[in-house]
């Protein structure tokens, strides 16, 4: 996985982002097991950025 430096800081994110709108809605119901099988494949690949705040902000982080 590539990453890349957010700003000045020395926190580095994953060149590519998980896009979790559909871990809530927008594509039918929840499945919070495959939803969660996906995170943790996600993390296991390197992927540590979630672009899904643009969508409904933080109401996957929360629930």
């Amino acid at each position: 996985m590539q990453y890349r430096k957010l700003g000045n800081s020395t926190e580095k994110l994953s060149a590519i982002g998980l896009g979790c709108i559909g871990m809530r809605y927008a594509y039918g119901p929840a499945d919070e097991k495959e939803s969660i099988t996906t995170l943790h494949s996600a993390l296991d690949l390197g992927i540590n950025s979630n672009v899904g705040a643009r969508y409904n902000q933080w109401s996957n982080e929360i629930n």
